[in-house]
């Protein structure tokens, strides 16, 4: 059995390889299979996005407390019982023909799968020797950037020449297999023994987790209010619906602001203190942006090329070719980092980013233009996810892995959840009272000013101590 702190890479493949295959295929294929769903069920686009923005609002809310389960109960077995949930929930969806009870299991699946992924990270962080960690977790997104070459291509294969809910079988099949995979780990728990640091702080945030196990259930079930109800009033909002808009946006800012004061109150919150601390937040909120520009990216592109009447397996295709340029990112990214800081590599990403952009605002009725555009841009993408993750990952000790393993899926889904309600409703609105590329131009127009915010909060990342005299290098943070 592997034990704490003794694992080599090769030894957490099985972890590495198999979550991420298992979480990204569902979430992949949900997203190329939304036209599909759209029209086998007689949907509208604003109602239809609800079955993926279920999910992430499921993610975002649930990230962090079930990392805190895994420090109750082990992180391997709370890992196998979130891969069981996943299994049942994406296999009854194979059968499902009732939207509301579909939403229902892909909110659940939505749980499971976050606790998985905040479960694995916390694995990552503690399994490997601690002098080992910086590497694995940049391997780690090496190999994901692999796997998302080759999961497109597969599952807009099975939309195209099959069935989208053949997906769920498969998804199905690899949640079991993960969950018989887990038992070659070491089922350990958080040590308070094994657990201190040099940092008096975090050595009184490892008593309170020690001793004080309280699981945020307030939190989470304002968080999950919040964000719903955030996300509902863009759909009402589109459907012309305003007094239920007003009335749904006004309960999101209440759930926000009441969110709060319970995190201020609660023993173990699912917004700890320590993530609003510079420069922890910047990268959380970057993380957060981050997806919230690709989600729509990837929404866009595969609407208007369904537009352009290019079947899924084209859209597979470019798909899988922009996770390529994603690899090339993940592998060429830490070379760069030896010589520049972070912090500019980042901010010179937003700068292609924004260009791509313009671009595609340009050669938006050319297919193959587009989709060029789409993989090329996507590549520096594939950079800030590269440095962002690295930065969220390392941002506390090993010891304190289970504080922050939730949040790179908390920030990541929150990103989604709004981007895909916000920019739907945009884009529906416009069309129609516009016209139906200018509604996309209108969509890469608002992404462009999220862009330049994000470049300007990039430069105030500061500069780690470890990389203080590399281009770039400005004051250092520790």
């Amino acid at each position: 059995m592997i034990k704490k702190y003794s694992a080599s890479f090769v030894q957490m493949l099985p972890l590495l390889l198999g979550t991420y295959f298992t979480i990204v295929i569902d979430e992949t294929v949900t997203t190329l299979s939304l036209p599909q769903i759209q029209k086998e069920l007689n949907l509208t686009p604003e109602v239809t996005q609800w079955f993926a923005s279920i999910y992430y609002i499921a993610n975002a809310a649930f990230a962090v407390p079930m990392t805190h389960i895994g420090d109750i109960f082990g992180y391997r077995r709370c890992l196998q019982m979130f891969f069981l949930i996943a299994c049942v929930t994406q296999l009854s969806t194979y059968f499902l023909k009732n939207f509301i009870v579909m939403l229902v299991f892909r909110f659940v699946t939505g749980i499971a799968y976050s606790g998985a992924n905040s479960t694995r990270n916390a694995l990552v962080m503690q399994l490997p020797a601690k002098q080992s960690t910086e590497k694995y977790v940049f391997n780690t997104t090496i190999i994901n950037s692999f796997l998302s070459i080759i999961l497109p291509i597969m599952g807009s294969s099975i939309v195209t020449y099959g069935n989208w809910r053949i997906i769920y079988l498969v998804a199905a099949s690899c949640s079991f297999l993960m969950f018989l995979s887990c038992f070659m780990y070491e089922n350990f728990k958080l040590e308070l023994i094994e657990a201190k640091s040099e940092n008096e702080e975090n050595n009184m945030l490892l008593e309170v987790e020690q001793k004080q196990y309280k699981f945020d259930i307030w939190g989470m079930i304002v968080i999950a209010v919040a964000m719903a109800t955030f996300c509902l009033s863009f759909t009402l909002m589109s459907n012309k619906q305003y007094m239920y808009f007003g009335i749904s946006f006004g309960v999101s800012i209440v759930s926000f602001v009441g969110l709060y004061f319970v995190e201020k109150h609660a023993v173990c919150p699912i917004l700890p203190a320590l993530i609003f601390k510079r420069p922890t937040a910047l990268v959380l909120y970057l993380n957060g942006q981050l997806f919230f520009l690709t989600t729509a990216f990837n929404w866009l592109v595969p609407q208007i090329l369904n537009k352009q009447n290019r079947n899924s397996m084209f859209a597979g295709i470019m798909t899988g070719i922009q996770a390529l340029f994603c690899m090339m990112a993940a592998v060429i990214t830490p070379q760069i980092r030896k010589k520049v800081t972070s912090r500019l590599i980042i901010l010179v990403s937003f700068v292609f980013v924004l260009i791509g952009f313009a671009v595609m605002c340009i050669i938006m009725k050319n297919s193959y233009a587009l989709a060029a555009t789409y993989i090329l841009t996507f590549y520096f993408f594939g950079v800030q996810i590269q440095l962002l993750y690295v930065f969220m990952m390392l941002a506390v000790p090993p010891e304190l892995s289970s504080t922050m393993a939730g949040m790179p899926t908390c920030s990541r889904t929150i990103g989604q959840s709004i981007s895909l309600c916000l920019y739907s409703a945009i884009q529906s609105i416009v069309e129609k009272n516009v016209g139906f590329y200018f509604s996309y131009q209108v969509v890469l127009i608002i992404m462009s000013v999220f862009a330049i915010f994000g470049l300007f909060l990039s430069w105030l990342l500061g500069t780690p101590k470890k990389e203080e005299g590399l281009i770039g290098s400005g004051k250092h943070i520790e």
